[in-house]
């Protein structure tokens, strides 16, 4: 089983309700995992600099390791800057709504950062912590293919670091039997029925040595894996982004899931990440 080594958690923190609403849940999982938490605080230019290290004042004694840096510029290039090669690191930001009138000029910024970050990203809507408040359910979502085995591992890795009990959901799509023939091999999931998926689930926990429950709905993976965290009230849902899970899913599972979302990176090839300048940066230890 994967132990899960994470060591640090970088939060880009702004100050707007969803980051308020998040900040006691990146506390808790940074005390559970006994890491240390680098807090980002990004400002429009280097005038602002200031202002920012003010801001972050509020923040250096969570009763955890604590660091803080704060940069000029964009989000993502600094966040990606600040991540560096560190593999034993946990991205942690909410997700919120952009204004109307933004939607069509802008991109979600956690949307971009789950598409590129890896390592892997934790989210929730909002900033909402677990519906019970707590993390006693993690469920993963797994399919059946040549990574199944290793996103299993790394979720029963993070629900033994949180002490949760293990889940397993799996979305089994509707596929139009008459329809096959024009489809290639590449484009049908493995398991066409509910009862073939769980066969295979079945396997792929015993074979991993992994003791969970699984759970399986019929349909598309947006709509049944949200329903099933919200059912079996989950803590956590764990995606991993693949071939069956592109970006738009996992954000509509992010938006309707109505608890944190980790979203693993090992079913994705890592791009290659531009190595922009360090940029101007405020770090003291706590």
């Amino acid at each position: 089983m994967s132990s899960n080594p994470i060591r640090r958690i970088l939060y880009p923190i702004q100050d707007n309700p969803a980051c308020r609403a998040f900040t006691p849940q990146v506390i808790e999982v940074a005390r559970r995992f006994g890491a240390t938490i680098e807090f980002l605080h990004v400002v429009p230019t280097r005038r602002e600099i200031r202002s920012g290290e003010a801001f972050l004042a509020g923040h250096t004694r969570p009763g955890v390791p604590v660091r803080c840096r704060v940069a000029s510029g964009a989000v993502i290039p600094n966040l990606f800057a600040a991540l560096g090669t560190g593999s034993e690191t946990l991205i942690m930001l909410p997700s919120r709504a952009l204004p109307f009138w933004r939607r069509w000029t802008k991109r979600s910024v956690v949307a971009e950062i789950v598409r590129s970050s890896p390592v892997p990203v934790w989210t929730s809507w909002g900033g909402a912590p677990p519906p019970d408040g707590e993390f006693r359910r993690v469920a993963a979502a797994v399919d059946l293919h040549s990574l199944s085995r290793q996103i299993l591992l790394e979720s029963a890795g993070f629900a033994a670091r949180l002490g949760s009990e293990l889940e397993i959901f799996h979305a089994v799509p509707f596929v139009d039997v008459d329809a096959l023939s024009a489809c290639s091999l590449q484009d049908l999931p493995v398991a066409l029925s509910p009862d073939s998926a769980r066969a295979g689930i079945d396997r792929l926990l015993r074979i991993s040595g992994v003791p969970a429950s699984v759970y399986i709905g019929q349909g598309d993976p947006a709509e049944v894996l949200p329903s099933l965290a919200r059912r079996h009230q989950a803590g956590l849902l764990i995606l991993g982004v693949g071939r069956r899970c592109p970006g738009e899913n996992v954000m509509a599972t992010i938006r309707a899931a109505r608890c944190p979302v980790l979203i693993l990176p090992q079913l994705r090839p890592s791009p290659a990440q531009p190595a922009p300048a360090q940029p101007p940066a405020l770090t003291c230890e706590v």
